[in-house]
């Protein structure tokens, strides 16, 4: 198992339900390293998986993307209530 290093936690593995921010989402102050967001898809259609749950992953790491905000997830925690190979997703998150 190949464990890459985070903003957050340098090279220690958080798991395999993880995700980082935009860099826009963490300047808002409401996002934290080590803090748990609840998923969801939307849309109740493909992409979205029938029946999917919400899924709760760990923010582990933040990246620049001027002016976007945007979550990658764990292809893991991902492919639990999507297409991974989709593309965008549409989700809601708390």
């Amino acid at each position: 198992m190949i464990t890459l290093s985070t903003t957050c936690f340098g090279k220690v593995n958080q798991g395999q339900w993880v995700a980082s921010i935009s860099d826009d989402l963490w300047k808002q102050g409401k996002y934290k390293c080590g803090q748990s967001l609840t998923i969801s898809c939307v849309g109740g259609q493909y992409p979205c998986k029938a029946g999917s749950k919400s899924i709760t992953v760990k923010i582990v790491d933040h990246w620049v993307a001027p002016d976007v905000k945007f979550i990658a997830i764990s292809k893991q925690a991902l492919s639990s209530i999507a297409d991974p190979l989709a593309g965008p997703i549409p989700i809601q998150f708390y």
